[in-house]
């Protein structure tokens, strides 16, 4: 182990005065920016109309699948005009919709809104 030196020369303190400092006024754009994770607000309404067959089905099943920010709807009635889908959207709090209709059990119609 080392030896301790005694009575060592002490470094001679000497005291400014001390000088007033400015004052120091924060602004917005010196404060450094938060990364905020980015968050998807986008929604969609996916539903169909009554009488679609299976495969339709299923297709609008992948659909909401594939789409992570989709909310599901029950079905609509053939007899109501395309306005609804407006309407219906508004009430879910939707941006966006598709709408799936199947005509004479061949023909699927795919609406975005």
């Amino acid at each position: 182990m080392g030896k301790r030196k005694r009575g060592g020369k002490q470094k001679e303190v000497v005291k400014k005065e001390a000088e007033p400092l400015p004052e120091k006024t924060i602004r917005s754009e010196d404060l450094p920016r938060k990364r905020v994770k980015w968050t998807n607000r986008q929604r969609l309404l996916v539903f169909a109309s009554r009488g679609i067959n299976h495969r339709s089905r299923h297709l609008l099943l992948n659909l909401r699948a594939m789409l992570p920010h989709s909310k599901p709807e029950n079905k609509m009635e053939k007899k109501d005009s395309r306005i609804i889908i407006n309407e219906m959207c508004e009430i879910k709090n939707c941006n966006k919709c598709i709408f799936l209709e199947q005509r004479k059990r061949k023909d699927l119609y795919m609406w975005f809104v």
